[in-house]
């Protein structure tokens, strides 16, 4: 069989498509592999495709960047806000060998909500409000 891929091989997932995570933090989404991949694909904008709420977002060249070391491929200046629904494509990641490119493997996360700055907002104004009062107290008496 040559030039061919075995049944086996075929049906099997190259360790390289595999996402084991997926995280927004700011504008950057950061995607952990089950294993390395090559650098020059890793850093590739054109193997992704990231959808915010839906709308499609071209990386631009620099925007990605590949950690060996971690299996992190890191993809910044998205526009990102919180509760968004993000769905990233990855397309042709070859394995370290060069050996299988890797299927494409969709994966989705939503970008946390901030909880604790919805209250600051509040916990700023009270606190100097609270000031006042004090110092006005202190003035009376």
């Amino acid at each position: 069989m040559e030039g061919r891929l075995s049944e086996k091989e075929s049906l099997e997932a190259s360790p390289a498509s595999k996402i084991t995570g997926c995280i927004a933090q700011g504008s950057k989404l950061i995607l952990t592999l089950a294993e390395a991949v090559d650098r020059s694909a890793a850093e590739d904008p054109k193997n992704y495709l990231v959808m915010v709420n839906g709308q499609t977002y071209l990386l631009s060249a620099g925007a990605v960047s590949y950690d060996s070391q971690h299996r992190t491929v890191t993809l910044r200046d998205l526009p990102l806000r919180p509760g968004d629904q993000v769905a990233v494509t990855v397309m042709g990641l070859w394995d370290s060998n060069k050996d299988i490119p890797g299927p494409s493997v969709t994966v989705r996360t939503q970008v946390l909500r901030a909880s604790r700055r919805r209250w600051a907002w509040l916990i700023i104004p009270a606190g100097v409000v609270l000031a006042i009062v004090i110092i006005v107290i202190a003035l009376v008496t």
